[in-house]
């Protein structure tokens, strides 16, 4: 199979939360094409929908060696790390990505979560009226 055959049949595995099946199909697509930061982003959904936290963040890192331009693979790195409950890290990128979208809701809803759990209530407060979730706390 090509590189794309084994994208897809990681995305199938994915889809039917086949989570380990999708990790090996990700894993050989890498083996043919090991600078695509789609497959490391894609690795790495795998790795944290195991639960596998701290590999799913260096599959990240790795895609965002290749293109750290993608501000996907910078909310995903962001999630991973309020699971590590390393807020502090997380909180640069959401500061990062609220000002390059700062009309995305999602992401001014993490930001908000991300304060809150730091305890910085009246920032978390104001985040989630910046991304018209009111009354959240």
């Amino acid at each position: 199979m090509n590189m794309i055959n084994w994208n897809e049949k990681g995305f199938e595995c994915l889809e039917a939360e086949k989570y380990e099946d999708a990790l090996q199909a990700f894993n050989e697509a890498l083996k043919i094409s090991p600078e695509s930061a789609e497959l490391w982003s894609n690795k790495g959904y795998s790795l944290e929908k195991l639960g596998r936290f701290e590999e799913a963040l260096k599959a990240y890192d790795q895609a965002l060696d290749i293109d750290n331009e993608e501000f996907k693979i910078w909310a995903k790195k962001a999630n991973v790390l309020i699971e590590l409950k390393k807020y502090e890290e997380a909180l640069k990128i959401y500061d990062y990505l609220t000002k390059v979208f700062p009309d995305s809701e999602e992401l001014w809803l993490c930001k908000g979560l991300c304060l809150y759990s730091l305890g910085k209530t009246e920032e978390a407060q104001k985040a989630f009226k910046n991304g018209r979730i009111m009354n959240l706390l």
